[in-house]
């Protein structure tokens, strides 16, 4: 199952990477919806829902410390792979 929409993990990716942080925070927030409504879905199996609260749990702490460099490799490098598998 696809966890979120796939075009908005790379518009994320380049917005913070590119220094667009309100871009990326609106993208980011979009993409937190997405997520929610797949985890109430009930279609994810308990070990894709673990992975995928671990990375949610990434993603808050990077955001905590306004790393916006750590939430583009979270987002790229491993919830990509479960958005591919999930």
């Amino acid at each position: 199952m696809i966890i979120a929409d796939k075009k908005i993990m790379p518009q994320i990716v380049f917005s913070a990477r590119h220094g667009d942080y309100a871009e990326a925070s609106s993208l980011l927030n979009r993409l937190m919806l997405d997520i929610s409504k797949s985890l109430s879905s009930g279609k994810i199996s308990p070990t894709e829902m673990n992975s995928v609260l671990q990375i949610l749990q990434n993603i808050f702490a990077a955001q905590k410390s306004q790393d916006w460099v750590r939430i583009a490799d979270i987002i790229e490098f491993d919830l990509t792979k479960i958005g591919q598998t999930a």
